[in-house]
């Protein structure tokens, strides 16, 4: 006999996000994406003024989407 588990039962064992944690992860996200944005538009001087090169802009605002999720 095969054990059917309950739409109940299954989603118990589901994780439980609250709306606000998940409303506070989408604006972190959202703040993370368009700072990446932000570097890749800045020139040499700007780049100067926050002590990185462009390299390192560069390699920041191209990371994966998947690194906001560690």
């Amino acid at each position: 006999m095969v054990a059917v588990r309950s739409l109940a039962s299954l989603s118990l064992s589901l994780p439980v996000i609250r709306r606000a944690d998940l409303r506070a992860q989408v604006l972190l996200a959202w703040r993370i994406l368009s700072t990446r944005q932000h570097l890749k538009e800045m020139d040499a001087r700007m780049l100067k003024d926050i002590g990185i090169s462009r390299s390192q802009a560069m390699y920041e605002a191209n990371r994966p989407i998947r690194d906001l999720l560690n």
